[in-house]
């Protein structure tokens, strides 16, 4: 079975920075998130693996005590109870999917 989603079937979960759910069943969650400058998500828990991708801009993700700058095209995987937060401090909008491997 197959499922295709559109922009349509967005559903705003974030205000600052903006986020959406774009796509959701009962293995995955992807979203996408974009942050302006000075903008951030601050240090929390996920009990599920977590993967990002940039899209665009780059920004600072922080797990634990280390911080990693991270760019367009590059990707990082966060394992279930790491905790972790991202900010941009740069004047391009950072983009980014986000998706939870919920089982």
């Amino acid at each position: 079975m197959y499922t295709i989603s559109n922009t349509d079937m967005r559903v705003k979960v974030l205000d600052n920075p903006l986020g959406f759910l774009c796509f959701k069943n009962e293995k995955i969650k992807m979203l996408e998130i974009t942050m302006k400058q000075n903008e951030s998500i601050p240090m929390h828990y996920n009990p599920v693996h977590v993967v990002f991708y940039v899209v665009e801009g780059e920004g600072e993700l922080q797990i634990g005590t280390q911080s990693f700058h991270l760019k367009a095209g590059e990707i990082a995987e966060i394992h279930p109870d790491e905790e972790r937060s991202w900010s941009n401090p740069f004047e391009k909008e950072l983009k980014l999917v986000v998706v939870k491997l919920v089982k």
